[in-house]
């Protein structure tokens, strides 16, 4: 039950995380830009309905994540798929965080913006902490 809990509570974190990059974002003027491809939105509109920001997933991918970390906690097939889910959504929030170029921007060598670092690394971070979360609480269930 602590895999579970630990799970739960990486996602939840995730999840706040996450919104609170799209709104800065947003804020910003940061669409997406995963491996330099690009859907000519806003980043709002991005936010709210295409692939996400430079900072974060959309909203819709956020909202699934909520109801995966919903179903989580249950001891039937739907915790199970929230715990599968919640691996898979880690595993690809971990690698759309490293797809999105602002990453080596941030992180490049004479680049002093340690507040949009902080970010980025909670949302490089936190999906990979998740999804190890998740194959532990899949061992012990």
């Amino acid at each position: 039950m602590v895999a579970i809990r630990r799970l739960t509570c990486t996602s939840v974190t995730y999840i706040v995380w996450a919104t609170v990059a799209g709104m800065i974002a947003v804020a910003q003027n940061r669409p997406a830009g995963f491996a330099g491809q690009s859907t000519g939105l806003s980043a709002m509109n991005d936010f709210l309905f295409g692939i996400g920001t430079a900072l974060s997933p959309p909203i819709w991918w956020i909202a699934a994540q909520a109801l995966l970390t919903r179903w989580a906690p249950r001891r039937d097939r739907f915790g199970r798929i929230g715990i599968y889910g919640l691996i898979v959504f880690g595993v690809l929030e971990c690698v759309g965080a490293l797809g999105e170029p602002i990453t080596y921007t941030i992180f490049a060598p004479g680049t002093r913006d340690l507040f949009l670092a902080v970010i980025q690394l909670g949302m490089i971070g936190l999906p990979a902490m998740m999804a190890a979360a998740g194959v532990r609480a899949l061992r012990r269930s």
